[in-house]
């Protein structure tokens, strides 16, 4: 009989898995469809690992064997994936689409449907084990794998940050092992993570809140400004605030949190000079409203451009512009041309 549509063929496959292979089979497809890039088989190898052996404290445990990987790729989830110079890819955009729709109704629930966001918890909950694996901080581990602890490095941050921490309190300890800077581990991975979103300096020294200002996690902000708020007005070695980088990265709730808790809305310093400018940089407008009601000075000196209208207007960002504007922002600082100027005058 010839399947009706796509999402039948999918079910067909799926219906084949043996019952005891069931979580590996949603594990897998859960770390291709949230994985920013195509995993190589030997990423696969230890995503896999680490993702079913819950009690193994080693990459050296945890990890699979390599060279019997894709073929259990293959065999487990038939069609459903394909290897192309060692790289794992599914089949095809529909077959994500099926995978993380909710509304699938199926006998087979075990595997499918889930969201994106689980998808994504399952590769946050990977690449912190992983990271704080213990021969992974004795720098035991193999150079074959490299390629996987530089995308955990990177990428790390993003998965965690569409977790819902409040429900995973273990989450949330490992979490505070990896911003702990008494230990080696921020060390291990903050250097690789900088040099990807920043490459136009060196690695600067940043504590906690700052970093966890600059990756938006929620949680952890609020978790370090309850042991110690001393940190929420203090510079890093760029001169940069925790308000400055969650604004600039456009985390709001992150802003609105250190703000109630005392940061100064009008700190100067570093290269997006205070957080209006930088919030002002990235088009980042409900930052702005927020800030410009605490009191931010819309004329403060500051960045690249000089202050936060002209910035807005060489983004482009017309809404931002009409609210400094609205607040009186000097317009005599436009008067040099620029490309981008926006023509509201």
């Amino acid at each position: 009989m010839i399947p009706a549509s796509v999402n039948d063929v999918y079910k067909k496959i799926l219906s084949r898995v043996p019952s005891p292979e069931l979580d590996t089979v949603r594990k897998t497809l859960q770390i291709i469809v949230a994985a920013r890039r195509p995993l190589t088989i030997p990423e696969m190898a230890i995503a896999l690992g680490v993702a079913t052996s819950l009690d193994s404290q080693t990459i050296a445990e945890a990890r699979l064997d390599a060279s019997l990987t894709g073929e259990k790729l293959l065999r487990l989830c038939g069609l459903f994936v394909f290897i192309n110079n060692s790289k794992v890819y599914l089949i095809h955009q529909t077959a994500r689409e099926f995978l993380i729709a909710k509304t699938v109704s199926t006998t087979i629930d075990s595997i499918y449907p889930w969201s994106f966001s689980e998808a994504e918890a399952q590769m946050g909950s990977v690449r912190l084990r992983y990271l704080l694996a213990e021969d992974l901080e004795k720098d035991e581990e193999p150079l074959d794998t490299r390629a996987f602890f530089e995308y955990s490095a990177v990428h790390w941050p993003g998965h965690v940050r569409t977790m819902a921490l409040g429900s995973m309190p273990l989450i949330a300890n490992q979490l505070h092992r990896l911003y702990d800077t008494r230990t080696k581990l921020l060390s291990l991975w903050f250097p690789i993570f900088w040099k990807t979103f920043r490459p136009y300096n060196t690695t600067p020294t940043l504590n906690a809140l700052h970093i966890a200002a600059f990756n938006g996690h929620e949680q952890e902000v609020d978790y370090l400004l309850e042991v110690d708020k001393s940190d929420i007005n203090a510079a890093d070695s760029t001169l940069t605030y925790p308000i400055i980088w969650a604004s600039l990265n456009g985390h709001d709730i992150v802003v609105h949190m250190l703000l109630k808790k005392g940061a100064d809305v009008n700190a100067q310093g570093g290269r997006y000079g205070n957080a209006l400018y930088a919030a002002c940089s990235e088009g980042h407008d409900k930052i702005v409203q927020m800030l410009l009601e605490k009191g931010a000075d819309v004329n403060a000196p500051g960045g690249y451009y000089g202050n936060a209208l002209y910035i807005a207007c060489s983004g482009g960002h017309d809404e931002i512009v009409y609210m400094l504007l609205e607040r009186q922002a000097d317009q005599s600082t436009l008067s040099f041309p620029h490309p981008k100027r926006l023509k509201l005058f």
